[in-house]
């Protein structure tokens, strides 16, 4: 798992389009991935890394990206904040728990009930 971290593309990690307010921010912090700008390409970069080498390390693998931002922004992160709230954990874990259904019983669907 170390070498893994080692080799991701770096770049700070922030909540998509808005600046970090928390106190603690540092510059580094500063470089978030926003839709149409330089930023957002470090943010590419990193999900095609880690897509292509958990294709080529067989580790299952679920980019939550999308549906994230597809649920809202703002609907999914503490105002102010770049941890997810009960909603976007719940985003989350639907996720893990289709890619893991997935994984465990590749030859059935997943099932369509959320969790709650």
């Amino acid at each position: 798992m170390a070498a893994l971290v080692r080799r991701v593309p770096r770049s700070g990690f922030a909540r998509p389009g808005r600046q970090r307010d928390h106190p603690t921010a540092s510059s580094r912090d500063d470089k978030i991935i926003t839709s149409g700008s330089k930023k957002a390409q470090c943010g590419s970069e990193r999900r095609t890394f880690l897509s292509q080498w958990t294709k080529d390390h067989h580790v299952p693998y679920r980019d939550l990206t999308d549906v994230i931002q597809k649920a809202g922004i703002d609907n999914v992160y503490i105002a102010d904040n770049w941890h997810w709230n009960a909603a976007g954990h719940r985003v989350a874990a639907q996720q893990l728990k289709d890619l893991l259904q997935e994984v465990l019983n590749p030859t059935s669907q997943s099932s369509k009930a959320d969790i709650r």
